[in-house]
């Protein structure tokens, strides 16, 4: 049996639909709104139907502020807080408003991985056609 396909803002999800192909910008914009709204643009110039992005609470999943993460930028191993590193990048409803707003004037379908009930509610509030559930949240049923 065949469900009614998705409807984002640009093209029909489903069975015998073309492919929706997103541009994962996630985290990657480093809390640099400007970075987020270049990535956004260049989804949308390189043919990208979306993007999606994270929007969570650091204290919905890490509550430990001792914890290091290490990783490679510009060539250079930088070690720091992984509370610091996620709540750099943790995204406000005011800044979620914005980057829709910027991919609707682009045509492009934005939608986000919540963490939260709370942010489900924010997705839903403004509109959002898709949500992805985080793959660190595939038991957590009360969210699903």
């Amino acid at each position: 049996m065949a469900s009614e396909p998705v409807k984002p803002a640009i093209l029909a999800l489903g069975h015998h639909r073309p492919c929706f192909v997103a541009a994962e910008i996630g985290v990657n914009h480093n809390g640099d709104m400007s970075l987020a709204h270049k990535m956004i643009a260049a989804a949308a110039a390189a043919g990208a139907d979306g993007v999606k992005f994270q929007n969570y609470a650091v204290d919905d999943f890490l509550s430990n502020k001792r914890l290091t993460y290490s990783y490679l930028s510009q060539g250079k191993q930088i070690t720091e807080s992984q509370w610091d590193m996620f709540k750099r990048c943790e995204l406000s409803t005011e800044q979620l408003v914005e980057l829709k707003q910027h991919c609707d004037e682009l045509g492009l379908c934005f939608f986000s991985t919540p963490t939260s009930r709370a942010g489900v509610e924010v997705l839903i509030d403004l509109g959002v056609p898709l949500l992805k559930n985080g793959s660190d949240f595939l038991t957590h049923l009360p969210l699903i």
